[in-house]
């Protein structure tokens, strides 16, 4: 990841699997959410936000199957990790988002 990192610009965030602690998820500063194994060099999944902004927090649901994530546009996203569908957004913040979680019971 290291490597990676430096050769292709600085990540913004970061995050875990709660059920995996092999799999990582990253967000870089030019907009791209990078899936890690730590088994494997390089990334297994690279999505580009619709926000095209640095990734600034980066959350998955308990159960893995949501990824929020916010980004320097001071807008919040929600995808489906499977498809990486946009399935919500919400617009408004008066400043930056630093910091996303999930409640247990993934509200």
């Amino acid at each position: 990841i290291i490597a990676h990192m430096i050769q292709n610009g600085g990540f913004c965030s970061m995050t875990q699997r709660i059920d995996s602690e092999e799999e990582l998820v990253t967000g870089l500063s030019h907009g791209y959410v990078l899936f890690w194994d730590c088994d494997e060099k390089n990334p297994v999944g690279k999505v580009l936000d619709s926000g095209r902004s640095a990734i600034t927090a980066l959350a998955l649901s308990p159960d893995g199957k949501y990824l929020a994530l916010s980004g320097s546009d001071y807008r919040l996203r929600v995808y489906e990790v499977k498809t990486m569908k946009l399935i919500a957004r919400c617009d408004g913040h008066a400043a930056r988002v630093n910091r996303l979680t999930f409640s247990p019971d993934q509200r």
